[in-house]
């Protein structure tokens, strides 16, 4: 019998990384969520799982799982296992690419394919090829905007001074209920 391949599914997970300053931080989440866990000095816990008691030290991540499960996990293994969840756009990306070497994977599965299941899998990686390249543009216009007010004097505090020409602040101000 030969191995399987299998991709670990995404999952969102919430986590904190002993920094040795951030104790109080740490004892709260742990206590909010009823973990049984006791420090041993020096900013080190040890978490009693159902697996047995597992160390955590400063630099190790402790995370919550997707059943409520908790557990430390070190750094170099955290870094290679999650990111952090960032604008949607960044996971569609991801997500999309994720699909599109799916779909290689299955052609090369299936090299008998149909001429329609083979239509169907070029239209769908024609259209999430596009998606990406749409939601890079918005990302684009929208650092590009966010650029130009970083440095309006107009734009302090989302107060309106004197309004540039860009129609933000007039959008704002209709928000807002302003009277322009």
């Amino acid at each position: 019998m030969s191995a399987r391949r299998f991709r670990k599914k995404p999952v969102v997970i919430d986590a904190v990384q002993i920094r040795g300053d951030n104790d109080n931080e740490l004892l709260s989440w742990l206590n909010e969520h009823v973990v049984p866990f006791e420090f041993v000095g020096d900013h080190t816990l040890i978490i009693h799982t159902l697996e047995g008691d597992i160390t955590a030290q400063p630099g190790d991540w402790i995370i919550r799982g997707v059943v409520g499960e908790f557990y430390p996990c070190k750094p170099y293994i955290f870094e290679a296992t999650y990111e952090p969840v960032g604008e949607a756009s960044v996971m569609v990306r991801q997500d999309a690419s994720d699909f599109l070497v799916y779909m290689d994977e299955y052609l090369r599965e299936i090299p008998d394919a149909s001429p329609a299941e083979l239509d169907l899998i070029s239209e769908a990686r024609r259209v999430v090829g596009n998606l990406a390249a749409r939601l890079e543009a918005a990302e684009a216009a929208l650092r590009k905007y966010g650029e130009h007010h970083e440095g309006c004097a107009s734009w302090e505090g989302h107060e309106i001074a004197e309004p540039c020409n860009c129609g933000l602040h007039d959008a704002l101000a209709r928000v807002r209920g302003d009277k322009t």
